[in-house]
């Protein structure tokens, strides 16, 4: 039967859902089709993945300085050993079709890096259509097909992930092997993993703890008055003067007070004093519910209630996403287009025809509501994570997935009703010395969109952000009931409290807050020209990036959690010390990103983009290997590479390694055997420990090096290089 249309999608869940819409219910190998020519086939993710350096250049199988820099013009493919049987499938169909080929992988640069890899490995030249794919509910599927572009349209999005994989390659092979090297001049036996994204995060976490242990509490002081009126009492706290008493200053730079002789002076002088109301303003505020989520709120909101990590989090909102509860998961946006707001009480209906219990907040919803989430100009390839239009079985989540389920419809209906509304009142008082005193107190008038969450502080997890500096110590001023009062009312003092405080210093990044850090990381560049770039690209790393991120750096020993903070370990101190400022520094990121938007715009090319990268790492290269001697001399006084060395297992970083732990075994590791005496060996290329592991499809074992990820055949039990 002649093939007409062929489309290919990223991996079977999807597949199955677009050939359902297509009417392809037959099956054949890798493929489902109509009986009139219409195919929908299927990727498994990735099935190709970029050769290791002594694949394309045997000198390569030994790490040596003398091999370096390696910056090959070209960085060829092989496909993924796991998925060739799908692979072989596809290649057959490309070559049987007719017609055209629709891509309908998800539609950002690694989806198209998925199709375009496995169009250009076939040697397919046929026509290309670009299906784009947001939701996999039947009505978004239904859109997508009736606004099919023609490939073309989308081509820049594999130029950019094209460019980002092979400049990603040289950065990590040439970088990870050099300071690998230099650490075993030094007498250390660990592979240092240096990568564009994960050495700035390891930073951000080295550079706080640093923080925090130089971190020298100040003293300062508050006082704070209680005042008497006709209609009742309340608190105030004293507005610190500028200048100096007693020939000490008043107050430091962030405004607190730091003589406590004056604070003393005040408070006896006011003490059972009247005090004058000198202004009383009073404001209606309008609060609107915050937006649905991206991806990077989602983790954070799901790590402060749910006590989930990001790739947790990443799991559900995936498996959400692939049984139609939700729309796609690793989005940066949370906005939805103009064109959705017509669907909204589809929307809506389907929440409810879906769990009952929801009925009465959905029936305080107005679907006709002109709500702020509705902008086009804030979505680009994705929209924010909301409910589908799709009835769905909500008794088959477990509890963890419900509630990540409930978060997402929940932050999706308050969008569509009225803002919370509340009179805040501030009152400043002024006693006989004309000292002032101001009192804050905030009256609700209209709970809103604030009656679905159990605080407002609840609804708002996931939009709470990093703060570099903390407030130091210094609380919010006390928020009350304030009874009414007139200007030129006076009241009585009835009590004068001077309260001691010590400055404190920044909190320890937890997962949620280092995904809100790597999201707004221009926060922590001095450069301005840098920093404005990286408000521009959004931090480093993506939405479907970051919690990997994290995680790698766990696994490989360079952060570790204690309950949910983390914490650098000494791995991660000695690399961020040796490695050069541009290697550490998220700025790298935000001048490849505009590149990258170049390749996809057709502003540039990728060899052109690939020669800028490597004529960069070379230079930097030689300039290390210049200095090879004094890097080595600092790392052999490293009171960090001297900890590694006196505990090579890494038992003094509180929770030891995770190294070599791989797949989906107990705790995240592979399946390692449980018989077999010799279960490590030293991996030949760069010294660190190899674990051997069984196959998952067929019987037998293979080895993998935990530093440079290489594998290795298992002989009789043995470690052997791959011939």
């Amino acid at each position: 039967m002649p093939i007409h249309a062929l489309y290919l999608c990223e991996k079977p869940s999807q597949a199955r859902d677009l050939a359902q819409a297509l009417g392809c219910r037959s099956r054949v190998e890798g493929a489902l089709h109509n009986g009139k020519g219409t195919y929908v086939t299927w990727a498994v993710g990735h099935l190709f993945e970029q050769k290791m350096p002594d694949e394309i250049e045997p000198s390569m199988k030994q790490w040596s300085l003398a091999t370096l820099p390696f910056l090959p013009t070209d960085v060829p493919l092989k496909p993924v050993y796991r998925t060739k049987k799908q692979l072989a499938a596809i290649k057959k169909l490309l070559k049987d079709l007719q017609g055209s080929l629709y891509i309908a992988t998800d539609y950002d640069r690694e989806g198209e890096a998925i199709a375009r890899n496995i169009l250009v490995m076939s040697n397919y030249r046929g026509p290309v259509q670009r299906v784009k794919l947001s939701s996999l509910d039947k009505v978004s599927i239904q859109r997508a097909l009736n606004n099919v572009v023609d490939g073309s349209q989308s081509i820049g999005l594999y130029h950019a992930a094209k460019g980002r994989q092979m400049a990603d390659y040289h950065v990590g092979m040439n970088f990870s092997r050099l300071y690998t090297l230099v650490g075993k001049q030094a007498g250390l036996s660990e592979t240092f993993n240096v990568g564009r994204v994960v050495a700035p995060t390891i930073a951000l976490v080295v550079n706080r703890d640093r923080e925090i242990e130089q971190f020298v509490p100040q003293p300062y002081f508050e006082l704070w008055i209680k005042v008497q009126g006709q209609n009742g009492q309340f608190n105030a706290k004293w507005q610190v003067p500028e200048g100096e008493f007693n020939g000490l200053k008043n107050a430091d730079e962030e405004g607190r007070c730091i003589n406590r002789q004056l604070a003393e002076q005040v408070a006896n002088a006011v003490i059972n004093q009247p005090v004058t109301v000198q202004k009383v303003e009073k404001k209606l505020t309008s609060s609107a519910a915050p937006l649905p989520f991206d991806l990077t709120s989602l983790q954070r909101l799901c790590d402060s209630k749910f006590g989930l990590s990001a790739d947790k989090t990443l799991a559900i909102a995936q498996k959400l996403y692939d049984e139609k509860f939700t729309t796609y998961p690793r989005t940066d946006s949370r906005y939805l287009p103009r064109s959705q707001q017509a669907d909204v009480p589809k929307v809506l209906q389907a929440i409810v025809a879906s769990d009952a219990s929801t009925q009465q907040i959905v029936a305080g919803a107005n679907p006709s509501a002109r709500a702020r989430v509705f902008n086009d100009s804030k979505v680009s390839a994705h929209h924010a994570i909301i409910p589908t239009f799709e009835t769905v079985n909500v008794g088959k989540l477990n509890p963890m997935e419900a509630k990540v389920y409930d978060a997402i419809r929940r932050q999706y209906i308050a969008q569509f009703y009225p803002p919370a509304k509340a009179e805040k009142t501030r009152i400043t008082l002024v006693d006989a010395p004309k000292q002032s005193y101001i009192a804050k107190g905030s009256v609700p008038i209209e709970a809103g969109w604030q009656v679905l969450f159990k605080s407002a502080k609840d609804a708002q997890a996931g939009d709470r952000k990093d703060e570099p500096k903390g407030k130091q110590g210094q609380e919010d001023e006390l928020e009350q009931s304030l009874p009414p009062v007139q200007q030129g009312e006076s009241l009585v003092c009835q009590q004068a409290d001077v309260l001691d405080k010590l400055t404190k210093p920044p909190a320890y990044f937890t997962e949620a807050t280092l995904l809100s850090a790597m999201e707004h990381v221009a926060r922590y560049e001095p450069n301005p020209k840098y920093r404005e770039l990286l408000k521009e690209v959004s931090g480093i790393g993506t939405p479907a990036t970051r919690a990997e991120t994290i995680k790698t750096a766990i696994k490989r020993d360079y952060l570790r959690k204690d309950k949910r903070s983390l914490h650098a370990t000494a791995k991660a101190r000695t690399m961020i010390d040796i490695l050069p400022r541009v290697l550490t520094s998220p700025a790298l990121t935000a001048r490849w990103e505009l590149e990258l938007r170049k390749l996809e715009t057709g502003d540039t090319t990728v060899a052109e983009f690939d020669q800028k990268i490597r004529d960069w790492i070379e230079r930097l290269v030689l300039k290390a290997k210049d200095h090879m001697g004094d890097i080595t001399n600092h790392l052999v006084s490293h009171p960090d590479a001297k900890a590694m060395k006196s505990d090579k297992r890494g038992a003094n970083r509180k929770g030891g390694s995770n190294r070599g732990t791989y797949g989906k075994g107990k705790k995240g590791g592979a399946r390692k055997t449980s018989s077999d005496k010799a279960k490590t060996a030293k991996c030949p290329n760069c010294g660190d420990k190899a674990w051997r592991n069984q196959f998952k499809q067929k019987p037998g074992c293979y080895w993998r090096c935990s530093g440079c990820s290489t594998f290795f055949d298992d002989v009789e039990g043995r470690l052997t290089p791959r011939v």
